[in-house]
């Protein structure tokens, strides 16, 4: 069974063809922006009391948990095999594949609803991220990664100065 989305479709690929047309470090710049600004909502305007999410201490092991091995983890399962697999099965369809990969990204993170949620959202911009540099002939996982990193090293940061 293949799901078509022709217009919403039509109109996400030529989103990823103008965001392609972007310099990597600016998508990079662009993604982790958007990621805190929809953290910030999240957090302080539409659960103020409801965004507790995994703790973790201020420690080498918990660094490298945090910062290094669950970017890189959560994008080849969630970016790479689900982004891949999704668009086998949806007849190339790209949003299909952020949708997916969006909503398991999401699921991945179910501390609370409000976290599942934001997780979701954060999904979708690493999907939007993973195609826009795949557009520029380039190999997204590292620049996915590395967006995904920066984003949990501020939390990280912020952490441990709260």
């Amino acid at each position: 069974m293949t799901f078509k989305f022709t217009k919403p479709a039509a109109q996400f690929n030529r989103m990823i063809n103008k965001l392609s047309s972007i310099s990597i470090p600016y998508l990079i710049l662009f993604s982790l922006l958007t990621d805190i600004i929809i953290t910030c909502i999240f957090s302080f305007i539409l659960f103020p009391d409801n965004t507790s999410g995994p703790e973790f201490g201020i420690n080498i092991p918990d660094f490298l948990l945090v910062v290094i091995l669950a970017p890189l983890a959560e994008t080849a399962i969630v970016q790479v095999w689900v982004i891949k697999t999704t668009l086998k099965y949806s007849n190339n369809n790209k949003l299909i594949a952020v949708l997916v990969s969006a909503i398991i990204f999401g699921l991945g993170h179910h501390y609370s609803i409000a976290y599942i949620l934001k997780g979701a959202i954060a999904g979708a911009i690493y999907g939007i991220l993973w195609f826009s540099i795949s557009g520029k002939q380039k190999k997204p996982f590292l620049y996915v990664a590395l967006t995904h990193s920066i984003y949990n090293l501020i939390g990280f940061i912020i952490t441990a100065f709260t």
